[in-house]
């Protein structure tokens, strides 16, 4: 794996752990403020979030699609509801908004994630990998 990929790997990683930490936390505050009513829906909520994250790390240009789309909005929304009245839920929807929409736009626009999601696609088809650098070689690769 190229350090291009590897950048893009922790990326994509990093970000669907954030993404599902603020679900996670926006279920807790929900159900601690509102009472469980809602606690299925969001569950399926949850795991439809999950399941995106991993079809995105297998390298789905559909779930890159999806999950840009839906963090897109979702993030726009989140900003439309930062009101300036209770500095807790301003603070936190700011947060949920930044998380959502910086994910977005590195699911669309980074190389690395690019990169990263070309090479797992390469190996859910069975493409024999990229040969990698052999360390202290002198820029000789090693073949699969």
């Amino acid at each position: 794996m190229s350090s291009r990929e590897r950048v893009g790997q922790l990326l994509v990683l990093a970000y669907s752990a954030l993404v599902l930490l603020v679900s996670a936390g926006v279920i807790g505050l929900y159900v601690a403020t509102r009472g469980p009513d809602r606690l299925p829906a969001q569950a399926v909520r949850f795991l439809i979030t999950a399941a995106l994250c991993v079809w995105l790390y297998r390298g789905s240009l559909a779930a890159r699609r999806v999950m840009a789309c839906l963090l897109g909005g979702a993030g726009l929304v989140a900003l439309l509801g930062v009101s300036g009245g209770d500095p807790v839920a301003t603070a936190l929807t700011g947060g949920m908004a930044a998380v959502y929409l910086s994910f977005a736009v590195v699911v669309v626009a980074s190389p690395s994630v690019a990169a990263f999601l070309a090479r797992q696609r390469d190996i859910r088809a069975g493409a024999p990998g990229r040969p990698e650098p052999v360390a202290g070689a002198g820029g000789v690769t090693k073949e699969p």
